[in-house]
């Protein structure tokens, strides 16, 4: 499991027919002393396969720290009961992918407040676009989409670019909109790609 992503556990069952309004699902987070219940929205999160296997998604929500949870699983009518089944789990925290193939550049920066304050612009949008199509790299032809990608808590972002394509930047949150030339460079960071303004005359007196 990752944390903060969603996670579908494939728990073995040994009977058909089992429905998402006759289970219960129970999990114990890593500092928890305790279970609490997890909510089973409806029946796509509860899904019968093949083999007497079954799909329950367990919504990221519930997993939030890394560690070891344990899921528990019962069932409401004793006639049809497959047992109690209890397993447990390790979360992991996601993967931060810093390094870039041969054929990209990783973008990089960091957005932060007047005040320079960083967590209130968690989860602000970054996007590059490119400009001309079509456009071949590799033997992959690039699409015209929208890359985007969001700071992070810490106000950090990355994205992978192709070198040498002409992409529009844009950090909406930061009235930031400028095109530019991605480099024959492993990485650079965003504010090395920004246009220099021409400076300011000197006042005349």
């Amino acid at each position: 499991m990752l944390v903060d992503d969603d996670y579908i556990w494939v728990p073995k069952l040994g009977v058909s027919g089992i429905t998402f309004d006759t289970v219960l699902l129970m999990i114990k987070r890593p500092s928890a002393l305790d279970f609490e219940q997890v909510v089973l929205e409806d029946e796509s999160y509860f899904i019968e396969a093949a083999a007497g296997y079954y799909n329950i998604l367990i919504i990221k929500d519930y997993i939030d720290e890394p560690g070891t949870y344990i899921l528990s699983l019962s069932h409401y009518i004793t006639t049809m009961s497959f047992g109690d089944i209890e397993e447990s789990k390790e979360a992991v925290p996601a993967p931060i992918y810093s390094a870039s193939n041969s054929d990209t550049c990783l973008v990089t920066g960091n957005v932060g407040t007047v005040g320079g304050s960083i967590e209130p612009y968690s989860n602000v949008a970054i996007s590059a676009v490119p400009v001309k199509l079509p456009s071949e790299t590799s033997g992959v032809i690039t699409l015209g989409t929208k890359l985007q990608v969001y700071a992070d808590y810490q106000g950090y972002f990355a994205m992978p670019l192709v070198k040498g394509m002409e992409v529009i930047f844009e950090i909406r949150a930061a009235g930031v909109r400028f095109q530019a030339l991605i480099p024959d460079l492993p990485t650079i960071r965003i504010e090395d790609l920004m246009p220099k303004e021409d400076p300011l005359p000197e006042p005349v007196y």
